[in-house]
């Protein structure tokens, strides 16, 4: 490894220290500095220039060994059989799944899967895809059973498309941001087909496609006063509504 090398594999390390655990940020910091024993210059940063912040996410280090498990799988094409309980539900499911990609989000570690042995099956398939949260996989078992690789999948066309981790239909967004929000907004990139043009002396019009009317509507509330809802009109009155109970709880 060259010194620049080294040192992009450091900042790596650090800014996914929340997302490893314990071990295996252990592991992967172990083997940094077994490479730095073995440079001769002594060049390059300390990792100590480099952090995560770790307030508000979540503690992978009890899901280190699914994890490991999941990763065998992905690099074998394993058949796993999976014990999940989802975000409200009253019990844990089991089920058989190919898992596909394994991905983070929002400090957020998910496996996208797709059902096997037929389980689950609807008219299109593709469209119910198990989206999992690693950290809610409560047992997870490696299968003898190996799958083809469907050569139909695409992870950027899926996920990198448009707003919204929640794949479902496509709709288009207009909202409206000013002062900081507007600048917040602007900078970053919430879908490749997105248009932003100026609005008002301090503002920003945004044009974007999404594909999730529960993250839209959290995300546009996550502004507060500084943003609002164009387009969806339906989805507008829902932020209305909420805005409303907000009030009435205060």
């Amino acid at each position: 490894l060259t010194n620049k090398e080294y040192d992009v594999l450091l900042m790596c390390q650090a800014f996914a220290r929340h997302l490893l655990g314990e071990q295996l940020y252990e592991e992967a910091t172990k083997a940094l500095e077994k490479h730095r024993t073995l440079e001769s210059s002594g060049k390059g940063f300390s990792s100590g220039n480099i952090a995560s912040f770790m307030p508000g996410t979540i503690d992978y280090t009890p899901h280190e060994g699914c994890m490991r498990k999941l990763l065998q799988a992905l690099d074998e094409n394993l058949v796993c059989r999976v014990t999940y309980r989802g975000l409200g539900a009253k019990k844990a499911k089991k089920f058989n799944i190919m898992p596909l990609k394994m991905f983070s989000h929002h400090e957020t570690v998910y496996l996208n899967a797709r059902w096997a042995n037929g389980e689950h099956n609807k008219k299109d398939p593709s469209r119910y895809d198990p989206l999992l949260a690693v950290h809610r996989i409560k047992g997870i078992e490696l299968t003898d059973e190996r799958f083809e690789y469907p050569k139909n999948y695409d992870f950027e066309k899926i996920y990198n498309m448009h707003f919204g981790i929640m794949s479902d239909e496509k709709f288009e967004v207009v909202a409206e941001f000013n002062e900081e929000a507007a600048a917040y907004v602007a900078e970053r990139t919430w879908s490749p087909d997105q248009k932003i043009t100026k609005h008002g002396s301090d503002g920003i019009r945004i044009t974007f496609s999404a594909s999730s009317e529960p993250e839209l509507i959290s995300w546009i509330l996550s502004f507060g006063d500084k943003a609002k809802l164009i387009e969806p009109k339906e989805l507008a009155k829902q932020v209305k509504a909420i805005a409303e109970n907000v009030c009435r709880a205060y």
